[in-house]
C-alpha cells in the first residue's frame, strides 16, 4: 500500500541502511530500473533526512522502500 509520509523510525532505517553503502543496479519493474544505486541513495539521503514526513515526496520515500527490500532480498541468498 502507497504510504504518503513516514516517521522519524523509518527515515532513520532507510538512512542506515544508506549509510551501508549499497550499490549495483537494479530493475524494480514497473519501469523503474536504477542504474546506480549508490548514486541513486546519495542524492536521495536529503529527501529522506529532511522531507520523510512531506506527502509531495511519497513517491521517492516509496521508491526507496522499494529498492532496500529487493536488495536486501537478492543478497541473503
Amino acid at each position: 500500500m502507497f504510504k504518503t509520509s513516514y516517521n522519524e523510525e523509518e527515515a532513520n532505517e532507510l538512512l542506515a541502511w544508506i549509510d551501508s553503502n549499497p550499490t549495483g543496479e537494479m530493475d524494480l519493474g514497473e519501469g523503474i530500473y536504477i542504474k546506480d544505486i549508490a548514486y541513486f541513495c546519495k542524492q536521495m539521503r536529503a529527501i529522506v533526512q529532511n522531507r520523510h514526513k512531506n506527502p509531495a515526496f511519497a513517491g521517492q520515500m516509496e521508491v526507496l522502500v522499494r529498492l532496500k527490500e529487493a536488495y536486501e532480498k537478492k543478497n541473503e541468498k
